[in-house]
């Protein structure tokens, strides 16, 4: 990460070389664009001007230096994991993509993988974050992207159970991030959201987390009814404080979204909904914002509208 001295000293830098791409008539602009990305040195270099030499090599180091579409598989799942901040375990990868783990250590030792995947022990990495991020944007389309988080998930599954998660191991971390509602649109779109989530329901019904998933996603679809039994279901699989505010979330913005100004379901169901923010918010194993930022957001709305 750059200091804002060094961003400074960068961008004066690149200005007398010629090479500010978009910013050229704004250095300005340029210091604010690397303070946007935390002062990241290859992120801001990557997209200083647009970044389509470097994409062109992402997709061609994809799509033309690895000739065996299951080792092409396995760089992708390695860097969507990797793009989510997390190493991917050997095995995983090697389960997810068909090639035993020998054989796909062996590539990523001195292999079509040597450059591209690093084995580290907490797992398999792509050279870097961003890289994988830009993989995952541009050089795989969104059928791609369903099918391999899909495989991903399935693959990580017999790794999940209540003690994983209690100890929040690094196949937890993982299916947290690939289940999150906003990563599943993002990767497989807004229209496929529905199908990716059916497609695991026998592989995670017994985890709350899915469900609760599952409702916001539902909810942001504007399936309201859905979303509500979903999240109830979380609930009844463990009731606590996150079960509980997702719960919450669900009736007061379907009291908002749902009914017009003045219903009587509105008020029944903004209520319902507070009663259990304030039940999340009571736990003593609580100690966390979100009640009281869902309470209040949509307090507002709900008084503005009705």
């Amino acid at each position: 990460r750059l200091s804002d001295t060094d961003i400074s000293n960068l961008v004066d830098k690149l200005s007398e070389r010629k090479r500010l791409g978009r910013f050229t008539k704004y250095p300005k602009a340029a210091i604010y664009h690397f303070k946007k990305v935390d002062g990241r040195l290859f992120e801001g270099m990557a997209r200083i001007e647009g970044g389509t030499g470097f994409i062109s090599r992402v997709r061609r180091e994809y799509t033309k230096e690895i000739t065996s579409e299951p080792l092409r598989q396995a760089f992708a799942l390695v860097a969507i994991s990797h793009s989510l901040g997390y190493h991917l375990p050997l095995g995983v990868t090697s389960v997810a993509c068909g090639i035993s783990p020998s054989v796909l250590f062996q590539e990523i030792s001195n292999g079509q993988l040597r450059k591209m995947i690093y084995a580290e022990p907490k797992g398999l990495r792509t050279r870097h974050r961003i890289f994988a991020s830009m993989l995952v944007e541009h050089a795989l389309d969104q059928l791609d992207r369903f099918n391999l988080t899909l495989s991903l998930m399935k693959s990580l599954a017999p790794y999940m159970n209540p003690q994983t998660i209690r100890k929040q191991t690094l196949a937890y971390l993982v299916v947290r991030r690939l289940m999150d509602e906003d990563v599943v649109r993002q990767h497989v779109g807004r229209d496929q959201v529905t199908k990716w989530y059916e497609s695991l329901e026998d592989t995670y019904e017994w985890d709350a987390r899915f469900w609760e998933q599952r409702a916001l996603a539902e909810l942001n679809l504007e399936a309201y009814g859905k979303a509500r039994s979903y999240a109830e279901e979380a609930v009844k699989i463990q009731r606590h404080p996150f079960t509980l505010n997702t719960l919450g979330t669900v009736l007061v913005r379907t009291a908002i979204d749902n009914y017009p100004a003045d219903a009587g379901e509105a008020y029944e169901a903004f209520f319902e909904g507070a009663g259990y923010l304030r039940e999340a918010r009571d736990s003593i194993l609580w100690r966390n914002k979100y009640p009281y930022t869902t309470f209040f957001s949509y307090a507002l709305r709900f008084v503005q509208k009705n």
